[in-house]
């Protein structure tokens, strides 16, 4: 079922957000290319260095079939991060939002020229409520 996003006619009505399960270009890549239905994915949060994050578990389970998770940000930075992307093969009915973040107004610049010529769009984390510095802290 083709549907339009953005301007853009892609192969399903179904997104992947921004997390834990799109934080590899080659699972991005599988998507793509395994599950139509899938028409717009969204990468893993990318930063201007590379970030560990916190250590595991990262993941808890709140209530029965909810959970959270708080990966701290890991990434493995936009220098590198656009090599990766560099390498994605995006078919035309696909859709690649990148997510990036900064703790500041020139670092979202920073890694939106590096990462922005990698997808067809941005999206600007500004809420990351537990990586101190960036997000709803900034």
């Amino acid at each position: 079922m083709k549907t339009e996003f953005l301007g853009k006619t892609v192969s399903g009505p179904f997104t992947i957000p921004s997390g834990i399960v799109t934080c590899s270009a080659n699972i991005i890549q599988r998507f793509f290319d395994l599950i139509p239905e899938v028409g717009v994915l969204t990468t893993k949060s990318i930063g201007p260095e590379p970030r560990l994050g916190y250590r595991e578990p990262v993941l808890t389970q709140y209530e029965a079939g909810s959970f959270t998770n708080a990966v701290g940000l890991t990434n493995p930075g936009a220098d590198r991060s656009a090599e990766l992307l560099g390498e994605l093969n995006i078919p035309d009915d696909k859709f690649l939002l990148i997510s990036i973040f900064g703790g500041s107004v020139g670092e979202y610049v920073e890694v939106a020229r590096k990462l922005a010529p990698h997808g067809d769009g941005l999206e600007l984390n500004l809420s990351c409520p537990h990586a101190k510095g960036y997000g709803m802290a900034m």
